[in-house]
């Protein structure tokens, strides 16, 4: 049987997480470098400042202080210490036709997919009755990531229209992990 086998897509990750927390902070690779790799991701900028978001080959930045959240597009010479992409292909669509929880669409996105080692990109676009997100204050190195974290503004909003990015994995027999990061949100600016 002739059988031709798709090559899997690759995330490229700069950086690791680990890095991150110990305090490398500074940006070595440009975002127009980590846009050659993928066109859907989630990173953060030099000095951690605030959430990087790539959807549909742009690169955004959300970051919040005071009582409104900002989202802009990032210029293609803006460093980053820390991102992953993908050159995403949807796998599976599906229409959402009633209303559910964070938890159900979870465990939908889930049944559709096998192998446990895994990560997938997910992006999801549409009205969400409530969104909550939280993106990291700018820092200095001298400021542990964890001290960092504890100050992230939160924003909660109703009825939005907008687009989820993120990666996902199911870890061995102990549930899925899912770092989700919301991108186009016209209500939430």
């Amino acid at each position: 049987m002739d059988r031709k086998v798709q090559e899997p897509v690759k995330l490229f990750q700069y950086n690791t997480l680990g890095a991150l927390m110990a305090g490398l902070y500074g940006g070595t690779m440009t975002v127009g470098e980590l846009l050659e790799h993928g066109d859907l991701g989630l990173g953060t900028l030099d000095s951690i400042d605030g959430e990087l978001i790539v959807l549909d080959g742009k690169a955004y930045q959300a970051k919040g202080s005071g009582q409104t959240p900002e989202i802009v597009e990032v210029a293609a010479d803006a460093l980053i210490p820390y991102a992953a992409v993908v050159p995403h292909q949807a796998e599976v669509i599906f229409r959402q036709r009633f209303e559910m929880t964070d938890k159900e669409l979870e465990k939908r996105i889930e049944s559709y997919y096998d192998g446990e080692n895994l990560f997938r990109s997910i992006k999801i676009h549409g009205e969400f009755a409530h969104m909550h997100v939280r993106m990291i204050p700018k820092s200095t190195t001298d400021t542990k990531f964890a001290e960092v974290a504890t100050h992230q503004p939160e924003y909660s909003r109703e009825n939005v229209s907008g687009t989820i990015v993120g990666f996902g994995h199911q870890r061995f027999s102990m549930g899925s992990v899912w770092r989700v990061t919301i991108c186009t949100l016209s209500q939430m600016i």
